[in-house]
């Protein structure tokens, strides 16, 4: 038995014709310049997730642009939107880490039965030894779970590559490798000086 998307998780999808636009337009483009799709492409059918509740009405995915994993666990992503609800289920990301000042609805990631996670940074800044604490101790409760965890900013580059390559670095990486690593998987991650020194500091006040 298929279950049906609840409407208010198609709140966010134009019709056929709409000039709605993405809130994301403004931003550079995360990975790709590829334009979002919901207006030419109908929601997607998920017969195999029923324990969700979370399904739509087609055969095809939507892939979120700008997605990406960066290891068997955590992936990075710009801002979602409600339309991209199906991709993450489908992605299987048990928890979204928000690092925007104002997070992810979390009342809609509870219908797709995602966790929420905040941890506010102001953009274009770097996260505190504290919040990179949390994440990194939030990302080993999920991996020794195996579960996926998803990571988004604005625009899926600065302060969720610097989040990322903080996660690296508690991997096991130095934080110079971290860095490039993040950024070869996710080009233009990790924009500003500021954030690439503090995952220098993590790994200096935490790695033994």
């Amino acid at each position: 038995m298929v279950a049906w998307l609840p409407a208010s998780l198609l709140a966010c999808a134009s019709p056929s014709g709409s000039d709605a636009s993405d809130p994301r337009d403004d931003q550079p483009p995360p990975i790709s310049s590829v334009e979002r799709p919901w207006e030419a492409a109908p929601p997607v059918l998920v017969a195999d997730l029923e324990h969700t509740g979370l399904t739509t009405t087609t055969e095809d995915w939507t892939p979120m642009p700008g997605f990406s994993f960066v290891d068997d666990h955590a992936a990075g992503m710009p801002f979602p939107l409600t339309v991209d609800m199906p991709w993450l289920v489908h992605e299987q990301i048990s928890l979204l880490v928000s690092l925007t000042e104002s997070a992810f609805d979390p009342d809609v990631l509870a219908q797709a039965g995602i966790d929420a996670m905040h941890l506010p940074i102001r953009d274009f800044s770097a996260p505190t030894l504290q919040q990179q604490d949390d994440f990194v101790a939030e990302m080993e409760r999920r991996v020794a779970a195996d579960q996926r965890v998803g990571v988004h900013c604005q625009a899926g580059l600065g302060r969720t590559g610097t989040m990322l390559a903080t996660w690296f670095v508690a991997r096991g990486y130095e934080p110079a490798e971290a860095i490039d690593a993040i950024r070869t998987l996710r080009p233009g991650s990790i924009e500003t000086v500021e954030q690439e020194e503090s995952v220098f500091a993590w790994a200096e006040a935490r790695v033994p």
